[in-house]
């Protein structure tokens, strides 16, 4: 039997807030799957269900904050660095931080 972790959202694998990244991993699901029937039973099923459902979900579910710190302390490398080469005269230091 397969146990399952915490029910949270994903912003930074979902497209508006994350609530089928967050399902699709809870579940073990692709994320276009995921996607693909949420939009299927908006359109299909029961629009106002499936609008208010996501809403709810979006406020209610917690952020996945692993994934979420990762990516504020990504951006805030990638400033400094870009700052720091700014200061020491652009284009050439840009060049050697870049990853080949």
């Amino acid at each position: 039997m397969k146990t399952f972790g915490s029910l949270h959202r994903d912003p930074s694998k979902g497209k508006i807030a994350g609530v089928c990244a967050g399902i699709a991993e809870y579940f073990g699901m692709e994320i276009w799957l995921v996607r693909i029937l949420t939009l299927t039973g908006f359109f299909l099923l029961a629009p106002p269900f499936f609008f208010v459902g996501y809403i709810a979900a979006w406020f209610i579910l917690e952020k996945n904050q692993g994934a979420w710190q990762l990516d504020q302390k990504m951006k805030g490398m990638q400033l400094a660095t870009t700052i720091k080469c700014k200061a020491r005269g652009g284009i050439m230091c840009l060049r050697t931080n870049q990853k080949k």
